[in-house]
């Protein structure tokens, strides 16, 4: 996501000076001058408790900020949430545009992320499967049709998380359906396909196929999905795809390069950690 879509802190600097505060004044308790600096100039992206602190401090609420900002923006600030795995955030997100959804996301494809952000939540924070499976479904059918020929990548994620979905709830032939079409359509195009979070596909295809017994498959699914991270110079789930190559090689009874890659999932989960803040 480019910074510049996030005008946020544009709206924040004017209210400010409309309101004759200084940097200063404004981010007295609530964060350093220089952060402030860096989110009115868009560089920055706040948490959303400093989002709501500024905002209380100008005495104007979220959804006021909401009405003067672009659909872009708000999407970016969930995209920027979902990828630096700040799934707290990306609830409060979620909850505070849900009041306006059909205004702030009137087109289908942004009404197609804002959904899939709001599976998101309900499956890694709520735990609620079926709840995740409702959201991740209508997203999907916002644009997809299984006889569609050119499937964009935000399609080929949901159909590797529909597909893990059903997996995990004792669905297997249905799961890997999915999540194969998903690897499958995600080749055709390779060369334009840019979505930060893709690498879930290998993931997600590649622990199933360790839990049906063909570690082989297994470990060319995550091999080819850490490829492809390494090509973009992305570190996205990089971690989990090594932990699962690990448990892939210990299964083929190659211990040695299993505790290898264990020991770089184990460093590169301490760098996502560093890089999400």
């Amino acid at each position: 996501m480019m910074k510049e879509d996030i005008i946020y802190g544009g709206v924040v600097k004017q209210i400010r000076e409309k309101r004759q505060l200084s940097q200063a004044e404004l981010a007295e308790g609530i964060c350093s001058q220089s952060m402030l600096s860096r989110i009115e100039h868009n560089l920055l992206v706040p948490n959303i408790n400093v989002i709501r602190q500024l905002c209380e401090r100008l005495t104007i609420t979220m959804d006021e900020v909401i009405n003067q900002t672009t659909t872009n923006s708000w999407l970016g600030f969930m995209r920027e949430c979902s990828e630096s795995n700040r799934h707290e955030d990306l609830q409060l997100l979620v909850k505070e545009t849900a009041k306006s959804i059909g205004i702030i996301f009137p087109s289908k494809i942004e009404r197609q992320e804002y959904l899939y952000y709001k599976g998101t939540c309900e499956l890694i924070l709520n735990r609620d499967n079926q709840l995740a499976l409702n959201s991740f479904q209508e997203s999907l059918n916002c644009t997809y049709s299984s006889d569609k020929e050119a499937v964009t990548d935000m399609e080929i994620l949901l159909l590797s998380v529909i597909g893990k979905i059903y997996y995990e709830e004792g669905q297997g032939s249905i799961g890997l359906s999915f999540m194969e079409k998903a690897l499958e359509r995600f080749y055709v195009g390779i060369n334009k396909r840019e979505e930060i979070e893709l690498p879930y596909i290998f993931a997600n295809l590649g622990m199933s196929m360790i839990e049906e017994g063909n570690p082989k498959r297994a470990l060319e699914i995550l091999e080819e999905g850490i490829l492809w991270n390494k090509k973009k110079q992305r570190f996205f789930c990089m971690s989990k795809l090594y932990l699962f190559k690990g448990l892939a090689l210990n299964d083929l009874g190659q211990i040695d390069e299993s505790i290898d890659a264990v020991k770089m999932s184990e460093s590169l989960a301490l760098l996502e950690a560093d890089l999400s803040f």
